[in-house]
């Protein structure tokens, strides 16, 4: 996890300079940087555990819940806006304007989902029954839920149910793509049409990639999971795997997402505006001060 870290923060400094930032790499960096602040909370529970006062103990175990699933519905974001994509349901939101406000719409759910599981989560804490299986348990015995099912019913089960539902998504956006495909009237479209679709079709590409290799490491960590609660002494080739995983999931969002040709001339071209941005104003100024020696 911690090697995936600085994969994660290079990531959204890129996608942070990049000169165009429409909603698909909006999309991305708040998915980025929700994983990224999921990351440095658990580590820092992970590193100095038995350290933290209760209050502290209880908010870091609340902002784990939160960042994570906050990242997993920004990942249910860009599923769904793949899936509008090729259903033709998006089209009458090409605008930017309009991009806009479906963003402020993303922000509300991708957000707010979360907020309202906290709070369930928060109020069972507080006031639920403490012998109910349900209970979260949190700061009872570590900074996070209840080992067993509180673990499964507040953190895994909410995630699953969400990679079930990008699954199906993905499912239902490569049926729509292969039909797209088949339709002659398709070849008939005007160029801007073409290269929307283009456009949609490799951040689909690239989406998939994106959700195969989260797949991977979140089936992972379920496993390893399900085999600790049924086992006493859990295999230990099992914590390796997931520990990989975990370790390879940022570098992987970083080729996915930034060793790209394309990313890199953007960057480049920004730079050079920089640079040269600042020579014109440098000439300027100094063409400036010499008028006035001459006076």
């Amino acid at each position: 996890m911690i090697i995936s870290m600085p994969f994660l923060l290079l990531t959204f400094l890129v996608y942070l300079l990049l000169p165009e930032r429409n909603l698909h790499r909006r999309a991305l960096m708040s998915y980025v940087f929700t994983l990224l602040a999921a990351y440095i909370t658990l580590v820092t529970i992970q590193l100095y555990s038995g350290q933290f006062p209760d209050t502290t103990c209880h908010v870091l175990g609340y902002l784990i819940i939160f960042f994570f699933l906050v990242s997993f519905f920004w990942m249910n974001v860009m599923c769904v806006d793949m899936w509008l994509a090729f259903s033709g349901m998006r089209t009458f939101l090409s605008k930017k304007t309009a991009e806009r406000k479906r963003f402020i719409i993303y922000c509300f759910y991708a957000w707010g989902m979360p907020i309202i599981h906290v709070i369930i989560v928060f109020c069972i804490n507080q006031y639920g029954n403490t012998a109910a299986g349900y209970h979260p348990q949190i700061g009872v015995k570590r900074c996070f839920l209840g080992e067993g099912m509180p673990t499964f019913y507040y953190f895994y089960l909410p995630m699953a149910i969400l990679i079930g539902i990008n699954i199906t998504l993905f499912v239902l956006t490569t049926v729509r793509i292969q039909k797209i495909k088949r339709e002659t009237s398709m070849l008939k479209q005007t160029d801007s049409r073409r290269h929307t679709y283009e456009d949609d079709k490799q951040k689909f590409n690239l989406y998939l990639k994106l959700m195969f290799a989260m797949g991977i490491n979140w089936i992972t960590e379920l496993v390893s999971w399900a085999v600790d609660f049924a086992f006493s002494n859990t295999p230990t080739f099992v914590w390796y795997i997931t520990d990989f995983t975990n370790a390879m999931y940022g570098l992987l969002i970083f080729l996915i997402f930034v060793a790209k040709k394309k990313i890199w001339r953007s960057l480049k071209k920004k730079f050079v505006w920089i640079i040269y941005a600042k020579k014109v104003s440098t000439g300027g100024n100094n063409e400036h001060s010499s008028n006035i020696r001459l006076t």
